[in-house]
């Protein structure tokens, strides 16, 4: 496997085309996206071994989503079984990497507890009513800031993995070495990448609702609410079919159908 580098300002263009995709058949990718947090929250909800399994099965439920989003680039019908269609192509590999994935997930808290444990213990616990408001609520802002920091890099290792692993079959370590290589190498283009979804989902929100809050009463919570469906049904989808965009730019896709 080869990693393209791809110019900085690919990462807007990421953005730029899966909105294409997105704008190509609406229904199915908003039905693919709650589809992907449907399967997630169901296994999570299972008593006791939920959010264990939860993120095991997580990557062969991306491959879902992502097998979606190409079923549009390449112009073809729906089919029900797109819904579960990460379920059924080198689905014992995608279970190894979402068992890689776990125990990355289990580092990650331990490593969170150990830098803010005490924090965490005191804004769960009994303790937390005693604390100061103030004191209460910068813990709270360093703790989800050094969950960011962690959250960051694992999302970025196995960023192409799953569709590595589905599609083109890498075995799951060799996948995560790729997907690792191929994001170093593109930085650039992921920083711009970033950059643009924080000003999408965050920062053009904000100015949107801050425009419209001189607005009458029943106005503003129209706007609002407008806002918060587009950050919904068309955001988040054309954000899931950026990963796609990313990766199909980045590595060659392979010539024969894997889609099931």
């Amino acid at each position: 496997m080869q990693a393209l580098r791809l110019p900085a300002a690919r990462g807007w263009g990421w953005l730029v085309e899966a909105f294409g995709l997105y704008r190509r058949n609406p229904p199915l990718l908003v039905l693919m996206t709650m589809n992907y947090w449907l399967q997630y929250f169901m296994v999570f909800l299972v008593p006791l071994v939920g959010p264990l399994a939860a993120n095991v099965l997580l990557q062969a439920i991306s491959v879902t989503v992502m097998n979606g989003c190409r079923a549009v680039d390449q112009r073809r019908p729906f089919a029900a079984e797109l819904l579960w269609s990460g379920f059924l192509r080198n689905r014992i590999a995608l279970f190894k990497l979402g068992g890689i994935y776990l125990l990355c997930v289990v580092v990650m808290v331990g490593v969170l507890f150990a830098l803010n444990g005490g924090a965490l213990l005191e804004l769960t616990g009994a303790g937390a009513e005693a604390a100061e408001e103030a004191a209460r609520d910068a813990e709270l802002m360093s703790l989800l800031y050094t969950a960011a920091l962690l959250t960051l890099p694992l999302v970025l290792s196995f960023w192409f993995a799953p569709m590595l692993v589905a599609w083109n079959d890498v075995p799951p370590l060799k996948a995560l070495f790729f997907s690792i290589v191929a994001v170093l190498r593109n930085w650039p283009a992921f920083a711009v990448y970033g950059a643009s979804v924080v000003a999408l989902s965050a920062v053009v929100p904000a100015l949107l609702r801050a425009a419209v809050s001189v607005l009458p009463g029943a106005a503003g919570t129209l706007v609002g609410a407008a806002v918060s469906l587009a950050m919904i049904f068309v955001l988040m989808p054309t954000l899931f079919a950026s990963i796609y965009v990313s990766y199909r730019e980045v590595f060659a896709p392979p010539t024969a159908d894997v889609t099931v």
